[in-house]
């Protein structure tokens, strides 16, 4: 199964991803090839269930990813469900250097004319 989830708030991205399966008694391997993150494409795996460290992944910073999701049960084995769960971080804003070289002039026009006031 193939699938794109993306942020639509440009002050956000998508920050971190957790792979899960209900899986009782084992028998299944569940993996996600995720790629479209600015780090790389990276691959979680959960297998039989039991979600850990190859299951999660953080410091995203994507505004879309796209997951192939594959996964295969052992016969006479029971995959109940299968979920992926992702947090949205808020996207630091970085100001443009116009925008800075505004302020700066800004700063120096007030101290010039703070300057200038106590001379007369």
């Amino acid at each position: 199964m193939d699938y794109t989830i993306s942020v639509t708030d440009p002050l956000f991205h998508l920050s971190d991803m957790f792979a899960g399966a209900d899986n009782p008694g084992g028998g299944s391997l569940l993996t996600r090839d995720v790629t479209g993150d600015p780090g790389g494409a990276f691959t979680l795996t959960d297998t039989n269930g039991a979600e850990g460290p190859t299951a999660e992944k953080h410091g995203l910073t994507a505004t879309a990813l796209t997951v192939d999701e594959n996964f295969s049960v052992d016969a006479n084995k029971v995959l109940n469900s299968v979920s992926d769960t992702f947090f949205q971080g808020e996207t630091i804003r970085v100001p443009e250097p116009g925008t800075l070289l505004l302020l700066a002039i800004g700063m120096l026009g007030a101290g010039w004319i703070a300057r200038w006031g106590k001379r007369a």
